[in-house]
């Protein structure tokens, strides 16, 4: 570690006593700190003996004339301390963590100390002055136990037009909106963070480094100065030496508060030795893809979501709540997830886990030695002095036994990965998942507050309920992006596969990084928009979020100069549920990229110098253009609720009256997945035909979606094979019964040049290929080679085996392609693995 100290002294003046009578004693400053690039101050000052700060930027004064001070068993150090003296010293310590908002912290800051004593007991008011914010403390050394009973610890903003909090809820799930400071005056407790508005600057206030030696801490309001305190939520029993929780005021644009690592900067550095074992990673999660339905618990779904993690290229999937009640066998699942390379994390409810460090040390090592490699745990819905304590303990026996650690209801982050690196995100907001008409508003506003302050598991991307219903809460593009805006060190992806499989953004999420080695934000406005950017390697990944329909502009002076660089864009299209994709190249740091966003919208977009990454390639076909064949009686209705592609639905299809998509054509010969989306009031039917043929056809079932306007639309998607050298039509219908409403069509295929499995063979077949329940069977005389293609071309497997018979794992349903080498000769089969 390299550091730089500089220590300059500042002077008191001891007035001496005359007459025998001490002067009253007026305003005076004690010192004065400035920040490493001179743009924030500080200044402490003594008043009648007691302590006062402000902070000025510029030559504006944004925290005005604020007290200091803390109450304890051995003193009362808010008055009357004496003997005080100043001094001040440049930090410079870097360090990195494997996972953040970057990977290397250079942590340089000036620290300003004021020492006192007050009746025999040393006292120490500590700050540390940052670029973009100022925090404090107060020390007190010694030995033996101490009590705390009450801080004054005040924040004055010279300014505070708005304010936005949380109202309190001791799971933290409440919605980030504008408050006023008479209800934060009157709430019993108002929770950090806070954001205020001061017009022009803002003001962040929040708390760093809190352990199990003390508590949480909330907001008071002063009825007179209209201060904001904060306050210990408890009586704080300790041992000296004592060191508080660090008081933190980010102060300055709204763009420097999201992009702060001042939390983790607060925090010791970590004395755990070695951190290669800690890997951050995207995680399958099957408890919210099933919409928290009992249908997680079930052996077969637990490894289809496994499957999906392995084929996503995911590092994790995480067994959720009540596994072990429901007699889920843990070592079936990790044996599983482990012949798949995915580790397993676990769910635990806090209340279940000792106190007793060797029975906790026990229990972890149990977990440890089934194969286990990482805790989400859940419950903890309490900043007190013995939670924290709790987590202390947790912190520390996990990092013994090397388990990554996801706390949930739990308290707010305060900058502790950077002494334990192992605990890679925590909840403690109200996630992305908690209901589908889901404010976009608050996940704007949690993406500038809450994760101003530390890694959040948000839970992005959720675009449909299990049976394909859409949630219409924000468009699709917004889900994604949220998956960019909110950095977490495990990303739990809320989303059933199969409402990832054919989604435009599946090659998106396959490379999506959850460990940054930059961020900057753009622009953000609460309640408005907020825009991010987010460096891994020599890729750049612009997100943002509005709430208003608007065409953002993105400067790219990020991008390394000189450099020309290609961007993947996932952007709205014409309807909330649809992604349009853009590939646009010959970019560079001089160029401001343009993206059209809708209302509650959102985009992603991928940087890259590589003009090779997959470009995803969606055919729309809209069920009332003027070209397809609606037979008279089938109306074309304009949707209420504005939410269909086109504005327009065609209504009433089936008893006999078929619409007929005209004129589709495709780039290649093959088969495309085809998804349908509708909206029914009932559970129906429709069979889809292809170019007339009557053996093309297949029956599809569709869901009671709960009405037959946009607001009720759902997806489906079947598989279909198209030709290239003619104009396909597609027939959906119902003899004899009402099928769906249908809003459009969306063929899927991807531009990576592995779609040559669908060539014409080389040779006859030769030997078998079959399905066996969900998997291949392979049975050949001779040495063979093989392949194993998805229905879009993608490789999944591949391998040797010397003759017999080879089974394959793949999916559970879909059409695959398997590529055959075997005794000089090359061919390829089709195999379909139904429901």
């Amino acid at each position: 570690m390299k550091m730089k100290t500089r220590l300059t002294y500042g002077l008191l003046i001891v007035a001496g006593v005359m007459s025998g009578i001490a002067p009253a004693w007026g305003e005076q400053v004690l010192g004065e700190s400035t920040s490493p690039n001179d743009s924030i101050k500080l200044v402490v000052l003594d008043d009648n003996d007691a302590l006062y700060y402000k902070v000025v930027k510029g030559t504006a004064t944004l925290i005005e004339k604020s007290a200091l001070g803390i109450v304890t068993s051995v003193g009362d150090f808010s008055s009357g301390v004496g003997d005080l003296a100043f001094t001040d010293r440049l930090v410079e310590d870097p360090y990195e963590l494997p996972s953040g908002k970057r990977s290397r912290y250079e942590n340089t800051y000036k620290e300003a100390t004021v020492t006192g004593s007050k009746e025999g007991h040393e006292v120490k008011f500590v700050f540390r002055v940052y670029d973009d914010g100022v925090a404090y403390r107060y020390e007190l050394p010694g030995s033996g136990e101490v009590s705390v009973y009450v801080e004054q610890s005040e924040c004055l903003p010279a300014a505070c037009e708005t304010i936005y909090s949380q109202q309190y809820s001791k799971d933290s799930q409440s919605l980030f909106s504008e408050t006023a400071t008479e209800f934060v005056a009157c709430a019993t407790y108002t929770p950090f963070p806070i954001l205020v508005d001061m017009g022009g600057n803002y003001l962040l206030m929040t708390e760093a480094r809190v352990n199990g030696s003390y508590c949480g801490s909330t907001l008071t309001v002063d009825d007179e100065t209209g201060a904001f305190c904060f306050q210990p939520r408890e009586s704080v029993s300790t041992t000296l030496p004592l060191a508080t929780p660090w008081r933190v005021l980010l102060v300055g644009s709204l763009e420097s508060v999201v992009e702060t690592v001042m939390l983790e900067n607060l925090n010791d550095a970590t004395a755990v030795n070695s951190l290669s074992w800690i890997t951050p990673g995207r995680a399958a999660w099957n408890i919210a893809g099933e919409d928290f339905t009992a249908d997680y618990l079930n052996m077969g779904n637990i490894k289809h979501y496994i499957d999906w993690a392995q084929e996503q290229g995911w590092e994790y999937f995480t067994l959720d709540k009540c596994w072990e009640q429901n007699g889920i066998s843990l070592k079936e699942v990790v044996d599983y997830a482990s012949s798949k390379e995915v580790g397993v994390l676990i769910w635990v409810n806090q209340n279940d886990l000792p106190s007793d460090e060797s029975a906790l040390n026990a229990m972890v090592q149990s977990w440890k030695s089934q194969g286990v490699k990482g805790l989400k745990v859940d419950f903890w819905e309490s900043e007190s002095q013995a939670t924290m304590q709790k987590v202390d303990l947790l912190l520390r026996v996990t990092a013994q036994n090397q388990l990554l650690l996801d706390l949930y209801a739990c308290p707010k982050p305060t900058g502790l990965r950077r002494t334990w690196p192992h605990l890679l995100t925590s909840e403690a907001v109200l996630p992305n998942t908690v209901f589908t008409d889901f404010p976009d508003i608050h996940n704007i506003n949690s993406a500038i507050i809450r994760g101003a302050i530390g890694s959040t598991d948000y839970a992005p991307v959720d675009f449909a309920d299990r049976n394909g219903c859409i949630h219409s809460g924000t468009t699709w593009a917004h889900q994604l992006a949220l998956s960019v805006v909110f950095e977490s060190g495990i990303q739990h992806l809320a989303d059933a596969p199969e409402n990832f499989e054919y989604h435009m953004a599946r090659e998106f999420l396959k490379r999506l990084p959850v460990a940054w080695d930059n961020t900057r934000c753009l622009e953000a406005r609460p309640d408005e928009y907020v825009s991010l950017v987010r460096q891994k390697g020599d890729e750049w990944y612009w997100a943002t979020l509005t709430h208003e329909a608007r065409t953002a502009r993105v400067p790219l002076s990020f991008l390394p100069e000189g450099e020309n660089y290609c961007a993947y864009v996932y952007g709205d299209g014409d309807c909330p549920s649809e992604v349009r994709f853009e590939y646009r190249d010959n970019l560079s740091s001089r160029d401001t990229l343009s993206v059209d966003l809708l209302k509650r919208g959102g985009a992603v977009v991928l940087f890259s110098t590589s003009s090779q990454l997959p470009r995803p390639i969606q055919m729309k076909y809209e069920a009332e253009a003027a070209e397809n064949t609606i037979p008279f009686g089938v109306p074309v209705k304009s949707d209420v609720d504005s939410l269909c592609s086109g504005g327009e639905y065609v209504a009433s299809i089936g008893n006999g009256r078929a619409l007929v998509f005209n004129g589709v054509t495709v780039p290649e010969s093959g088969t495309y997945a085809m998804t349908l989306y509708y909206m029914s009031d009932a559970p129906c039917s429709a069979y889809v035909k292809l170019n007339g043929d009557i053996n093309s056809w297949q029956e599809v079932s569709f869901e009671n979606t709960g009405g037959p306007t946009g607001r009720y639309m759902a997806h489906r998607t079947v598989l279909v094979t198209l030709d290239h050298t003619v104009s396909n039509t597609i027939e959906v219908g119902n003899n004899s019964d009402y099928g769906p409403n249908l809003d459009r069509i969306v063929l899927s295929k991807y531009a990576d040049g592995t779609t040559d499995v669908e060539a014409p063979q080389e040779s006859e077949s030769v030997g078998l290929v079959y399905v066996l329940d969900r998997d291949i069977i392979i049975e050949q005389a001779s040495a063979t080679d093989y392949a194993v293609y998805n229905s879009l071309g993608q490789l999944l497997r591949t391998g040797h085996f010397e003759g017999g018979r080879l089974s394959v794992s793949v999916p559970d349903r879909g059409v695959y392609f398997v590529k055959l080498h075997t005794a000089g000769l090359d061919f390829t089969q089709k195999v379909l693995i139904g429901r």
